[in-house]
Formats: structure tokens, C-alpha cells, sequence
């Protein structure tokens, strides 16, 4: 079973993508934040894809991308950002920090599941 580790300071939204997820049969496993998130993943966690938020309290989500690049053991995970900002330039950002993709926000469940199901079987 896939393992998705969602970043997001927003209790809403990781509910939801939580269901959404374990609908499809997917492992889902939380973070408030950047700091929770470097925890578990410190301690061992090593999921098929991280879902994060743009702004994740105590670790802006560019930074949290470029920290896990950095991280030998995470340096390939794909990660994919939570984001309402359309801008090019922002994408070119995110894209050069390392993150694999980004999902705009507001999304329906099925373009959650089709990005999720792209990202994770691609890396296979």
C-alpha cells in the first residue's frame, strides 16, 4: 500500500485529503507542520509522496521542498504542492526548489486521485 505523508496547518483540508485518500486505498499519515513532518521523517518515515501546502506553519513550503531535497533519504520522493496561486513565476519557483508538481486549489477529489496516482506510479 502507497504512503502519503500531507503536510498542511489547516485541520480541513487534511481531513480531507485524508478521506479522499484512504477512499483509494492509500496510507495516510499527518503533519501540522514542517517540524512535525521533519519528525517522522527523521524517525524513519519514508513515504511514496509528501502533499504539501504552500504555507505550512513553521516551515514556509519552499523551504520544506528544498530541505527535503536536501535529505539523502528523501531527495526522490515526489512532492506535490497545495497552492491557489497560478502564477508561472510561482510554478518556475516550486519547480526549481524540487517540488514534482502542484495542485490548484480549489480541486475535485478525481483530479486529486488522477495528479496522486500519476506522481506515485510514475516514480515506479
Amino acid at each position: 500500500m502507497e504512503e502519503i505523508l500531507i503536510v498542511d496547518s489547516d485541520h480541513a483540508i487534511r481531513s480531507m485529503l485524508t478521506y479522499t485518500l484512504t477512499t483509494e486505498h492509500f496510507s495516510v499519515l499527518e503533519a501540522r507542520d514542517g517540524i512535525e513532518a521533519f519528525s517522522r521523517l527523521s524517525a524513519g518515515l519514508n513515504p511514496d509522496l509528501i502533499i504539501t501546502g504552500l504555507n505550512v506553519h513553521r516551515n514556509e513550503g519552499v523551504s520544506f521542498i528544498r530541505k527535503i531535497r536536501t535529505t539523502p533519504d528523501l531527495r526522490f520522493t515526489p512532492i506535490l504542492m497545495l497552492t491557489d496561486d497560478h502564477t508561472q513565476y510561482r510554478q518556475l519557483e516550486w519547480k526549481e526548489a524540487g517540488a514534482t508538481g502542484w495542485i490548484t486549489v480549489p480541486f475535485t477529489s478525481d483530479e486529486l486521485l488522477e495528479m496522486v496516482k500519476i506522481v506515485i506510479f510514475k516514480k515506479a
